[in-house]
């Protein structure tokens, strides 16, 4: 992995992590910083099944490399239920987390990361289903992007950390894809999203 700075052509050529790559799974990768700003860090999660115990629960599996340190260390979670997958592989950081859309036994949710705990847990989407989503971020807030027939809506999570009802709130809906598809284009230059 070689991490590259266009502002500055200045890049880094990251050594391996020494967990290896999963074969059924694709690792999904975030990049943020710890404690303080100058800690940059590169967060690499991958789901793996627990084939050792009973009722086997899928393990998330999290290598973080800190540029600071130019080491890797690893940390692993069980996660409830079974028929996970991770969505989106580029994780969006805001506000001390890294966000990534996943699906837990076929509803969406968010697999969210507190980067200065290492701790992760799960965000309840303000909707239950949809066809194409993605995350974005813009002036400290996290952006979901949904688009369910013709109809496109663009919800920002308030909060992290509080009740869904109170932590979501739609900030646009449009009908009929003639307004979709140039409203998509302006919503993208407008927020960093990531699909």
């Amino acid at each position: 992995m070689i991490l590259y700075n266009p502002l500055t052509r200045a890049f880094k050529i990251v050594p391996s992590s020494p967990l290896k790559a999963s074969q059924r799974y694709p690792d999904a990768y975030g990049f943020c910083y710890g404690t303080a700003r100058d800690d940059l860090k590169i967060v690499r999660i991958r789901l793996v099944e627990n084939n050792y115990a009973a009722f086997a629960q899928p393990c998330i599996w999290c290598d973080v490399f800190s540029l600071k340190n130019g080491t890797w260390s690893t940390r692993y979670r069980t996660l409830v239920g079974p028929r996970w997958f991770v969505k989106q592989y580029a994780g969006i950081f805001v506000n001390g987390f890294l966000y990534w859309l996943a699906v837990r036994e076929n509803l969406p949710l968010i697999l969210a990361l507190d980067v200065k705990k290492m701790v992760f847990s799960e965000i309840q989407l303000p909707y239950i289903h949809c066809y194409v989503d993605c995350l974005g971020a813009s002036g400290g807030h996290l952006y979901v992007f949904r688009e369910y027939y013709d109809r496109f809506e663009l919800w920002m999570m308030k909060e992290h950390g509080i009740e869904k009802e109170k932590s979501w709130s739609k900030v646009l809906t449009s009908n009929g894809l003639a307004t979709v598809r140039p409203l998509k284009k302006k919503i993208r230059r407008l927020i960093h999203l990531q699909t």
